[in-house]
């Protein structure tokens, strides 16, 4: 995705964000156009139309530097087995190795607001707390980030935009077994 860069100047770092950026939203538009995605229910979080969240942004220069990071993609969805602060998700962790970024899917608990910065300002691996979270813990999505405002967990996989079908169909899976996870949480 990068190789025709050469060496970076910061218009290319630029460049090299923005491309990344197009394609989580791609890959996104291609995800919610899937007759299996519409035939799992899946709906817009919020009843807001489908959205792609990153970190949030600080436009006060007082806050701190991290508040000026984007490390973190994501799209939320609702079932009938969702609340206001029950959602799935598929996110694009853009720092997860050195390597590569890594594509995330699983549930979720948010405080309404506080979507991205839960994710991209949590601790990686700790407990959940949640019992919804928890039992996708138990059912297959081994990995957490927990933060005061929201609750992850999920499966992931190394995420390269070239590998678009796949990674498709990687998410659909685990969409609906996130949605099966929650709706037998709630005992929907």
């Amino acid at each position: 995705m990068l190789d025709d860069l050469g060496e970076f100047s910061l218009t290319q770092a630029v460049e090299a964000f923005n491309r990344g950026v197009r394609a989580a939203r791609k890959f996104y538009l291609e995800l919610h156009a899937q007759p299996r995605f519409a035939q799992m229910g899946l709906r817009p979080y919020w009843h807001q139309g489908f959205r792609m969240w990153r970190n949030p942004a600080s436009s006060a220069l007082t806050q701190e530097e991290y508040w000026f990071q984007t490390t973190s993609v994501v799209s939320m969805y609702a079932t009938n087995a969702t609340d206001e602060t029950h959602a799935l998700f598929a996110n694009f962790n853009l720092v997860a190795t050195p390597e590569a970024a890594a594509l995330c899917v699983g549930v979720c608990r948010v405080v309404e607001g506080h979507i991205v910065e839960s994710f991209a300002f949590g601790t990686a691996n700790e407990p959940a707390t949640d019992p919804q979270v928890t039992a996708a813990v138990a059912s297959g999505f081994p990995h957490t980030v927990i933060h005061r405002l929201g609750e992850w967990a999920f499966a992931s996989r190394p995420w390269l935009p070239e590998t678009g079908d796949k990674d498709i169909e990687w998410a659909l899976e685990h969409l609906e077994r996130a949605a099966s996870t929650l709706a037998a949480a709630k005992g929907a």
